[in-house]
């Protein structure tokens, strides 16, 4: 990247900037912050939480014995919170545990390729342990939707957990009633069993080929077994099993032509958007 450098301390003429008291200690590496202030962090903690610190030390290997400096454009307020988040050390002062701080974090964490720091699971715990409200939200919400890495969650507090384990559960009931609506024993089904298994889009009754009835049950119960795990519309739909089956069903009319399996997404948003709603005015 063209705005960084890497240089051995020795060969950097600029005067002596201050260095952070949180990373003060003898290290092997300087990270030299936009507002000149220095961190002195070791170079086995870059390269265990930053891929990006790894290609660069592998691109370049550090001289025995010398310190490196890497010049970055990020704020000394921005690299304290993204090194302190990344190696486990204690919270920065409270002034700085500001979304807007935090946001600038995790862009320079996503920048350096910190898995660490930027994946949903972690972004929520440290959400939690920084007292950070709003990122909470937004976390717990881009976590609905993929698997619990309970490795990840071991330093949550119990309370935490039990929401996150709680609006998963609600969220993966709400998903399959909404699946469970398109069983054939429900006029809303595609084909209604009650209707001897005929098309119901338009009412246009006519025969759906039974292989496509199959099918569709593969679809459903697949669906709601990826909604156990992972209960929003995305991920169900991006299961391979239910992504083969749906396009496989997307491309068959029933016997008048019509496409009665073509709005799968469109039933399950819609059905999750009016499970939503009935619950915010309840």
């Amino acid at each position: 990247m063209s705005f960084h450098e890497l240089a051995v301390a020795e060969a950097v003429s600029m005067p002596t900037p201050t260095v952070h008291r949180d990373f003060a200690l003898r290290a092997d590496v300087a990270l030299h912050s936009g507002d000149g202030v220095l961190f002195h962090v070791w170079k086995r903690d870059l390269t265990r939480t930053s891929i990006w610190f790894q290609e660069q030390f592998n691109t370049a290997p550090l001289p025995e014995g010398q310190m490196a400096t890497f010049t970055l454009p990020e704020t000394s307020a921005t690299l304290e919170l993204v090194l302190k988040m990344a190696l486990g050390l204690a919270a920065p002062s409270q002034p700085m545990l500001v979304v807007d701080n935090l946001q600038l974090a995790l862009a320079a964490a996503a920048e350096y390729k910190m898995p660490g720091v930027t994946q949903n699971l972690l972004q929520y715990v440290l959400a939690c342990k920084y007292g950070l409200e709003e990122l909470r939200v937004e976390s717990l919400e881009r976590c609905i939707g993929v698997e619990l890495d309970f490795q990840s969650l071991a330093s949550l507090d119990v309370a935490h957990l039990a929401r996150l384990l709680a609006e998963k559960q609600s969220r993966a009931q709400d998903l399959q009633c909404v699946l469970s609506s398109l069983l054939p024993n429900n006029p809303t089904c595609p084909f209604y069993e009650l209707n001897h298994g005929k098309c119901c889009t338009a009412h246009c009754e006519a025969a759906v080929p039974e292989h496509q009835v199959v099918m569709w049950h593969r679809l459903i119960r697949a669906a709601l077994c990826r909604s156990a795990v992972a209960p929003t519309v995305e991920a169900v739909l991006s299961e391979p099993l239910v992504t083969s089956v749906e396009r496989t069903l997307l491309e068959v009319p029933c016997a008048d032509g019509h496409f009665p399996f073509h709005d799968i997404r469109r039933r399950l948003l819609s059905g999750m958007e009016a499970l939503a709603q009935s619950k915010s005015t309840a």
